[in-house]
């Protein structure tokens, strides 16, 4: 099994966070999405298949991204 792993600083608040077996999101306070972990099924939502070690921008609160 692949395993990815991050640590993650919090700067703005967090409203709600959900961890599956390998990958993680959260939407901040006024509403962005970031996700991170293992992507091999796009499951992220960032529009590609490619692993995120870091939490990357899915939605921005005002428009979808990808």
């Amino acid at each position: 099994m692949k395993s990815v792993s991050a640590t993650v600083k919090v700067t703005d608040p967090l409203a709600q966070i959900a961890a599956g077996g390998a990958h993680t999101v959260a939407i901040k306070k006024y509403g962005s999405i970031w996700a991170w972990g293992w992507n091999n099924h796009g499951q992220l939502g960032d529009g590609s298949y490619d692993d995120r070690k870091e939490p990357t921008l899915i939605y921005d609160g005002t428009d979808w991204m990808h």
